[in-house]
């Protein structure tokens, strides 16, 4: 029989079906399709997903038009199959050699334009095939309704109800402002715990399995032997019941005598409300019978719906950083800090924890890899002994129980490492001597925190899930310093000036000094809130062979302010992985944020830091938007392939070691050589700015001492304030503004007028739709938006000082001085990058001799008020101008800046908006090509 017979290509069928059930999945092949003779090549149910596959021996564009006649067929009415995988054998591949690790093609259907199949082991298809229903249907919709259905539910409410539901869950009913107002927020507290009921109703539609289950002998409740009914009523009785809150609260508290109390704990405390009426009863059925539906939707078991539904009733993510991890960055980031050596045979000798697990995407992702790598195992030690989960909300607490318990529904945990940890002070209004600040998961690095009281033998560390009896979850988490295998988080990031400002002074203030206290002397103090996790990540991880994973702010990436945070991430573990986006549809790694964020990845290593491996920095041409998808690059990139829509490159540990990291806001690899060219003087001398000019004084310092204002005070000063893409467009500039002191700021504004330059250079340029990044003014001015530079006083004569500023304000706006712009700014966003003081004082510049200077200044005279184009249109005449003129004044190719700017206006950074397009045939041009 041939191999590429078709009469050999069922045998391989059934095989796959047998190896993909030995994964773990219910795989059956040749299945018939209801009312047709025609037969499902291999038919694979998991999540109540059903997915066909369609199979074909060397023939991808065969596989690919059969999985695609599935989809039709499906769309019709005609079969069950819901998704459809066309699968590709290797020619002449024999059953009996056909095994898990034998590599074969498959693409989920259909495929993307340009999309190739993934090549890898069956076991990887495994993986791939059980995230399926987390990409299936539309989440956002499933979303959006379910937080509609909160929104009926709460409006049944009265105010003394909602105020008692966030009381038995210890949520905030009011915040105080920073002037002392209070602000109301029970409606939206009380959705949060409305959500609690949603959750619970949502797993227990998965337990339909202990209908068929005996009675537990012992209560789990107590202790004692079980005697009460049993099975559970089924959760769409309870729903149609007349009283649907007392039959809720009966099959609920029979599914704890079995077990499940991190998951229906707190659901049976909402339920025990003692102000129960009509509006009650439809409140909870609003919320339960929404859960209901959610889980009957196979979407609705996706591991983020939770999480997307929580923030958006989170309002706090201002002051807390509240952010929460995509599914396929969650995947990612699992998929390259797990690596199948790590894992342990017992997996209960295995450790990992999020210090900020939200509503535990990350955690469902690492359990998952576990899973991939390790087959089915046994969620019981993965759950009980190795994963655990810290936050400061209860809820999110609550459903990341909920998600982890999804992850194997039939499974009855007696321990969910999953805990609520203190934040904030805890007896306000006990006067200041009297407060207790807590800092949440922080309280780790605490020396008192692992240790135990001697007269009590309890933890010094409390945890709580809520202020109603504590919800025993067995031993207390382990959490003592250098104990975890892997420490995994997207932790809060919100900077030292925003942190408290939602609390009273006095509680800020108790809060500012516990931080103090805590993180004295840490990399952390004093900066943003994940810096200090990154701080706590390094005291939880083990010494020997741990990694840290992290979601991070790509800023962090060349910020000074983090500058001892990278010396020390390189000291303390080797940076394996530095994964940016430059997608523009999606250029970060959290849900609901609109900052440029890259993932981490750190293992401790035993070599020196300047002599570890090579660090890879990866980046996204597409940033995958599937979690199967996310799962497939973090295996090609794990084997050392370089997969489509990735680019990989390699940065010395030496330089990582001195915190300077490739620049990851560039993606084209010869920009990148082009800047370091430019950095490290190969091009022409160079001297770092702070070394010729003083700069500033800065916006922040503008902004703190004055305002802008339509008309003159008696000093008539004025400034350019803003940095209006529309109307600064040329290398020379005009004023904006008028602006005066505040009140008993006016020494303050008079030395900072003092500081005042014609050239001045954006604090953040818009790289889309600006066309400067440097001005020259007729007069020297001061800024908001922009940052006066000017000469050493022991420089040039004031003559030779307009000129040098004019010869400076074309190199910075050829193309060769954007591009060492943008490599050493703090990429805040894909299309606006920072650049701090200390940032600009090191910006590397030619070193002009006066005849260069002049030469320079004369090219700004004859295209001073002509208006450049933006980035993205290399054939500006004016940058064109300008990057000629450079060339031949500093002795460098014009052919090389001509490939500079061409590249420039490729990159994903400088790409223009639908609006641009619409308006500007150049924009169009520019969007179809990245397109």
């Amino acid at each position: 029989m041939s191999a590429g017979g078709a009469s050999y290509e069922p045998l391989l069928n059934g095989r796959l079906a047998e190896l993909l059930t030995g994964e773990g999945l219910d795989a059956q092949p040749e299945r018939k399709r209801r009312g047709t003779a025609k037969r499902f090549d291999v038919t694979v149910t998991t999540g109540g997903l059903v997915v066909a596959l369609e199979a074909e021996i060397g023939d991808e564009a065969g596989a690919r038009r059969d999985a695609e006649k599935r989809l039709e067929e499906a769309a019709a009415g005609q079969v069950v199959a819901e998704e459809a995988v066309a699968v590709v054998y290797p020619a002449g591949l024999d059953r009996e050699d056909f095994g898990p690790e034998t590599e074969i093609l498959w693409a989920r259907q259909p495929q993307r334009p340009g999309e190739a199949f993934t090549a890898g082991t069956v076991k990887e298809l495994a993986a791939a095939l059980r995230r399926l229903p987390q990409d299936h249907g539309d989440p956002d919709r499933i979303a959006k309704d379910l937080r509609a259905a909160l929104e009926r539910a709460v409006a049944h409410l009265s105010d003394g109800q909602q105020r008692r539901v966030c009381k038995l869950l210890d949520l905030p009913i009011e915040r105080v402002q920073k002037d002392g107002k209070v602000e109301d927020v029970t409606e939206a507290a009380a959705k949060r715990g409305l959500l609690v009921v949603l959750c619970a109703a949502m797993f227990h539609a998965r337990l339909g399995h202990l209908a068929s289950e005996p009675a537990p002998a012992v209560d789990a409740r107590d202790g004692g032997l079980y005697a009460g009914a049993w099975p559970p009523d089924q959760v769409n009785a309870c729903v149609s019941a007349l009283d649907v809150v007392g039959a809720l609260f009966d099959a609920w508290q029979t599914i704890l005598a079995l077990d499940y109390r991190p998951i229906f704990e707190s659901a049976c405390r909402v339920l025990a409300e003692p102000d129960q009426d009509a509006r009650w009863a439809a409140s909870i059925k609003q919320a339960a019978t929404a859960g209901v539906r959610a889980a009957r939707n196979a979407a609705g078991s996706r591991h983020d719906l939770l999480g997307r539904i929580f923030h958006w009733l989170l309002d706090t993510a201002r002051y807390d950083g509240s952010y929460y991890t995509s599914s396929p960055a969650a995947a990612l980031l699992a998929g390259l800090a797990i690596r199948p050596e790590d894992l342990p045979d017992d997996l209960s000798e295995w450790r990992v924890i999020d210090p900020a697990c939200g509503t535990g995407t990350l955690l469902m992702a690492a359990a998952q890899r576990v899973h991939d790598l390790r087959g089915p195992g046994d969620a019981v030690k993965l759950l009980e002994d190795s994963i655990t989960g810290l936050d400061i909300n209860t809820t999110a607490c609550h459903m990341a129980a909920t998600t982890l318990g999804l992850l194997s529904p039939t499974t009855q945990f007696h321990r969910m490492n999953i805990e609520r940890m203190l934040y904030g002070v805890q007896n306000p209004g006990g006067g200041e001597d009297h407060l207790d600040p807590r800092l949440g998961a922080l309280e780790l690095l605490d020396p008192k925190a692992a240790e135990e009281d001697k007269e009590t033998g309890q933890r010094h560390l409390q945890v709580h899930w809520s202020s109603g009896e504590h919800i025993d979850t067995g031993e207390q988490v382990a959490t003592k310093p250098n104990s975890q295998d892997l420490v995994i988080m997207n932790p809060p990031y919100t900077r030292d000036s925003l942190r408290y400002d939602h609390l009273p002074p006095a509680e800020e203030e108790a809060m500012k000094d516990r931080e103090k206290n805590l993180m004295g002397g840490r990399a952390g103090h004093g900066s943003s809130l994940g810096t200090m996790f990154i701080d706590l990540g390094e005291h939880l991880a083990k010494l020997d062979g741990a990694a840290l994973a992290v979601v991070y702010p790509q800023g962090g990436a060349a910020a000074p302010s983090a500058l001892r945070v990278r010396e020390l991430l390189a000291e303390w573990f080797h940076i394996e992985w530095v994964v940016t986006s430059h997608d523009p549809a999606r250029a970060y790694f959290s849900e609901n944020t609109n900052i440029s964020e890259m993932l981490l990845v750190g293992r401790r290593h035993p070599a020196a830091a300047d002599e570890r491996p090579p660090t890879k920095f990866v980046r996204l041409r597409r940033n995958p938007d599937t979690a199967a998808d996310a799962v497939a690059l973090a295996n090609a990139l794990s084997s050392g392939a370089e997969p489509p829509g990735a680019e990989v490159s390699e940065w010395p540990a030496e330089l990582m070691a001195q915190g300077r990291w490739e620049p990851v806001g560039i993606r084209s690899r010869h920009l990148r050589a082009v800047a370091g060219a430019v950095s490290t003087g190969g091009l022409f001398p160079v001297k770092a700015l702070g070394e010729i000019a003083l700069v500033g004084p800065a916006g922040q310092a503008m902004r703190g001492a004055c305002d802008p204002h339509p008309v003159a005070d008696d000093d008539g000063r004025r400034a350019l304030w803003h940095n209006d893409t529309e109307l600064t467009q040329t290398l020379q500039a005009r004023t904006d503004t008028y602006f005066r002191p505040k009140p008993g700021k006016h020494g303050t504004a008079a030395k900072l007028w003092a500081q005042r330059s014609p050239l001045l250079l954006a604090a953040q340029p818009r790289l889309n739709t600006g066309r400067v990044v440097a001005v020259t003014a007729a007069e020297p001015t001061v800024g908001s938006a922009w940052v006066p530079v000017r000469p050493d006083p022991e420089g040039p004569s004031v003559k030779d000082r307009l000129r040098w500023a004019k010869a400076l304000t074309v190199w910075w706006n050829s193309t060769l001085g954007t591009v060492s712009i943008i490599a050493a700014a703090k990429p805040n966003t894909l299309s606006r990058v920072g650049l701090p003081i200390d940032t600009m004082r090191s910006l590397p510049v030619p070193a002009l001799t006066a005849a260069q200077a002049a030469d320079l200044a004369a090219v700004f005279d004859r295209h001073a008020t002509v208006p450049l184009r933006p980035l993205y249109d290399p054939a500006c005449p004016v940058r064109s101008a300008l990057d000629a003129a450079v060339a031949g004044t500093l002795g460098c190719g014009a052919e090389d800046a001509d490939r500079a700017r061409a590249e420039l206006a490729s990159e994903p950074s400088t790409r223009p908006s639908p609006r641009q397009a619409a308006k500007d045939p150049a924009a169009a041009a520019a969007r179809a090509a990245a397109l």
